[in-house]
């Protein structure tokens, strides 16, 4: 894993003016709150291979946005050979071994009709908007997952088959790092 800043997806923000350092917050350690975040997951009923597969996900996911795309030809793109470091990465945290693979999955579209299969290439331009909704998407899968697990937690011992108005319900805000504001109106 690299330093924060050189993740492109954890620098798409504008620079605090009084801010030397954006990835730093005074008195927090964040080698003592990842522990912590990890115990705490443990603690709620992940296992191991759920929690690693959760940061190769992540892991993934950080790399895919630094993944470029350069024109191939006629209007289609290709990867970009500066960033395929980055899309090797991104395969191997998913399991996708074959380069080719990856290389299909970023640049093309995958379309059936009337039973036809067809891959479009995307424009470079399009590449992006796909890599970008692509992380999205992981990303959401992994959120779900993440809830899913804390509602199974959270709900032993009790009847969930049962459909009841009075049914407890716990809701999530995903607002992770709002607490490190100077103005925090959701506290």
């Amino acid at each position: 894993m690299k330093e924060p800043e050189d993740y492109w997806y954890l620098n798409q923000h504008e620079a605090d003016e009084e801010a030397d350092v954006l990835y730093e917050v005074d008195g927090m350690d964040d080698a003592e709150e990842f522990d912590i975040t990890l115990k705490c997951m443990k603690t709620v009923g992940f296992s191991e291979k759920e929690i690693d597969e959760i940061q190769s996900v992540l892991l993934a996911i950080l790399n895919l946005g630094n993944v470029k795309f350069a024109d191939a030809k006629r209007g289609e793109c290709k990867l970009d050979e500066d960033t395929l470091d980055f899309s090797s990465k991104f395969g191997n945290y998913l399991g996708i071994k074959e380069a080719a693979d990856v290389e299909s999955l970023l640049t093309k579209m995958y379309k059936e009709t009337m039973g036809e299969e067809m891959y479009i290439t995307y424009s470079p331009d399009n590449a992006v908007l796909a890599r970008d909704s692509l992380a999205k998407l992981i990303f959401k899968k992994v959120f779900d997952f993440i809830c899913a697990k804390l509602n199974e937690s959270l709900n032993k011992g009790f009847d969930t088959s049962k459909r009841n108005k009075n049914k407890l319900f716990t809701g999530i805000l995903d607002i992770f790092g709002f607490e490190i504001f100077r103005f925090n109106s959701f506290e």
